[in-house]
C-alpha cells in the first residue's frame, strides 16, 4: 500500500511462513480432499470449520494431534502446540469461514515488484501451510531476496525455534543495516 517507504524508511523485510498468493495450490497436500472438484470454496471452508469444532469438542487430544500435523515440525514444544490449539478453539467460526476465504483468495504477487529492499524469506522445512515451494516463488519474484530454511520447523517457527529464527533475523538486520551493532 505504501511502496514509497521501501528504501527511505524500510531498509529490509523479513517474511516468515509467507506466500504471495495461490495458497490453495501451495498447501494442496492438506486441502486436497476438502477442496475437491465440484465443491465451492464456501462449502469447503464450512467443512474446515465443522472439522475444527468437532476436534475441539473431542475428549481426546485430537486437536493437538491435528495442530502438530498441520502446523508444526516433528519436535515442536508441547506448550507451543497447546497454545495454537487454544487459539483455534477460541476463534469464532467467521475466522474460519470468512477470514480463511479472504486469505486463500489473496493475491499479492503484483505488489512484489514494489519491494526494492533486501528480503529474507524464512520457511520451516516441515511447513505444510506455506511450503518451501511458496518461499522459493517469493525469492524468485523479489530481486533482492534470500531464502533461509529452518530445519525441524513447521509453519510457526517463532514458537518452535525462536532462538534460530531470532539469529536469522539478527544476522539479516546486521547485514542490511551495515554493522554488528546496528540491530
Amino acid at each position: 500500500a505504501r511502496p514509497e517507504l521501501f528504501g527511505p524508511r524500510i531498509a529490509g523485510l523479513v517474511l516468515v511462513g509467507a506466500a504471495a498468493g495461490d495458497l490453495v495450490r501451495g498447501a494442496v497436500g492438506g486441502l486436497a480432499e476438502i477442496l475437491r472438484p465440484g465443491r465451492s470454496l464456501a462449502e469447503a471452508l464450512r467443512r474446515v470449520d465443522g472439522l475444527r469444532r468437532h476436534v475441539m469438542a473431542s475428549r481426546a487430544d485430537v486437536g493437538a494431534l491435528l495442530a502438530r500435523l498441520t502446523q508444526f515440525g516433528p519436535h515442536a514444544p508441547r506448550a507451543a502446540v497447546e497454545h495454537v490449539v487454544a487459539l483455534a478453539a477460541r476463534a469464532p467460526s467467521t475466522v474460519w469461514t470468512n477470514g480463511l476465504a479472504s486469505l486463500v483468495g489473496a493475491d499479492l504477487r503484483d505488489a512484489l515488484a514494489h519491494v526494492r529492499v533486501p528480503v529474507l524469506v524464512v520457511v520451516g522445512d516441515h511447513d505444510r501451510v506455506t511450503p518451501r515451494a511458496a518461499a522459493e516463488a517469493l525469492v524468485r519474484a523479489l530481486p533482492r531476496a534470500e531464502l533461509a530454511v529452518l530445519e525441524g520447523a513447521g509453519h510457526v517457527p517463532m514458537l518452535e525455534r525462536p532462538e534460530a529464527l531470532n539469529a536469522l533475523i539478527e544476522g539479516f538486520a546486521s547485514r542490511v543495516l551495515g554493522g554488528e551493532g546496528s540491530t
